[in-house]
């Protein structure tokens, strides 16, 4: 990794590493509503016409979930083109083998 990066380079890092930090909350909140859309589904299977108003609510609801779970999918692709940019660009590995923190993706 260089150790003399400029402004640009420090404000493309910060962008990039921001990016990847939003990816990772799209994530979490898609594997969420995978657990609720799922939920949502067991219920719309199990009303009549007669619940037309909460079908509607539910069917809205779970339109909502499956915006999130495929916001989640495209997240991931996200990370991972977002670490290779970074691998590319600064050699920044995308993952670590040992201390400091975490990656994730």
């Amino acid at each position: 990794m260089k150790c003399d990066l400029n402004s640009v380079e420090l404000e493309d890092m910060h962008l990039l590493f921001g990016k990847i930090n939003q990816a990772r909350m799209e994530i979490k909140a898609g594997i969420t509503a995978q657990e609720d859309y799922t939920e949502s589904i067991n219920e719309i299977n199990c009303l009549s016409s007669e619940d037309s108003e909460y079908g509607e609510e539910l069917c809205r609801k779970a339109l909502e979930q499956l915006a999130m779970i495929r916001a989640a999918e495209l997240a991931q692709i996200n990370i991972h083109n977002y670490q290779a940019e970074l691998e590319s660009k600064y050699e920044i590995p995308g993952s670590r083998s040992e201390g400091g923190a975490a990656a994730y993706g």
